[in-house]
């Protein structure tokens, strides 16, 4: 490669003349010798046109796909082209995205059968679809949350005085509040005696009837407790932007509440829930326990061998530094009427008005969450 300079150069290498270019493809994203993206984004253009055009085909007006296909068409064959390498250039001025986010709208009026006229935020809105330059910012700060939490040179670098212009930059300076909440401590043990059950029925639980499923899980219960298990259920409710959590301990039947305040999910509040059982079952220096939950996203999380989650990463640790003997994870079927669970679930929706207020960081999906919900 060479700059603007119309200078031509010889070099050799083992002998080899070395080409010399003004553009060069690497890993998709062309890099030109004067450093601008325009050669990239009219490369983009030219890709996403071609398929634009296909579209066009598949989505005439006397006949063609249903707009629930159509999309699924658009995302797989224009905008899959359009957001190539987007992230690498999202501190661009604008009028580079803006060259691409014609075919976008063009594309999905198609889509829905729209008429020329229609508003382009109301395309974006008929199609779930974040608009292009909000979505080019998330996709940014979904790939530079990835990296915050495992690169501590990056995190030194953005939180500097004078960082490194670039799209990480300019995107970490944007949502800086929300990328500085984000928990990293996400390394943790796996104590041995440790478990978690996904699920114990053979068939999908629509297949058996409340009555059956009750029983099933009575039967599981009386297993637990002839082990000498100390048992506790635990519930997440999300309303109004403010999640209710609480455990309950049907040994003595008492019950925590607590409450999360801020647009969090139901599953970063079930794992919350979790930790405060544990937190508590550790307090108790209660050596053989097992937590009941209906969140089957919670137990997937807390089954995986690496975690991305300082919450999952907190609990693990917890129980890899506790005296426990047997501890065990546990789903259950909601709203069937298994009892513990059914109490659980009445304590985490009343905790919405509980005053007692859990203050926590955030988890790489709920910051992005917050800013592109």
């Amino acid at each position: 490669m060479n700059s603007t300079s119309k200078k031509v150069f010889s070099l050799r290498l083992d002998g080899a003349e070395v080409q010399q270019v003004r553009n060069i493809k690497w890993l998709g994203r062309t890099i030109s010798s004067n450093a601008s993206i325009s050669p990239h984004v009219d490369r983009v253009k030219s890709a996403a046109s071609s398929s634009r055009n296909l579209i066009k085909i598949l989505t005439t007006i006397k006949g063609g796909l249903e707009p629930r296909v159509a999309i699924n068409f658009y995302k797989a064959f224009v905008r899959s082209k359009v957001e190539f390498a987007n992230t690498t250039y999202a501190n661009a001025p604008r009028g580079f995205n803006k060259r691409l986010q014609g075919i976008s709208n063009d594309t999905l009026r198609r889509c829905l059968g729209l008429p020329p006229s229609s508003p382009i935020h109301a395309r974006y809105a008929l199609a779930g679809e974040l608009p292009p330059l909000k979505r080019a910012e998330w996709l940014t700060a979904k790939e530079l949350g990835k990296q915050w939490i495992v690169n501590e040179e990056l995190r030194k670098d953005l939180v500097s005085e004078y960082p490194v212009k670039s799209s990480y930059s300019f995107v970490y300076s944007k949502f800086k509040n929300i990328f500085n909440k984000i928990n990293v401590n996400v390394s943790f043990c796996r104590h041995a005696n440790f478990s978690v059950e996904f699920s114990s029925l053979v068939k999908s639980k629509r297949e058996f009837s409340k009555e059956q499923l009750t029983s099933i899980f009575r039967c599981k219960f009386d297993e637990f407790a002839k082990e000498g298990c100390y048992m506790l259920a635990t519930d997440a409710s999300v309303v109004n932007d403010v999640a209710g959590i609480a455990f309950y301990d049907p040994q003595e039947k008492m019950y925590k509440m607590f409450k999360l305040e801020g647009n969090f999910s139901s599953t970063f509040g079930e794992l919350v829930a979790i930790r405060q059982a544990v937190c508590f079952l550790i307090k108790q220096n209660i050596d053989k326990w097992v937590i009941i939950t209906d969140s089957l996203a919670a137990v997937q999380l807390l089954g995986r061998r690496v975690s991305t989650n300082f919450i999952v990463a907190s609990i693990h640790n917890m129980i890899a530094n506790s005296n426990c003997i047997s501890a065990k994870l546990v789903w259950v079927p909601s709203h069937v009427g298994i009892g513990v669970n059914e109490r659980a679930d009445e304590y985490a929706k009343a905790a919405v008005s509980e005053r007692l207020t859990i203050n926590v960081d955030l988890t790489l999906g709920e910051a992005l969450c917050k800013n592109f919900k």
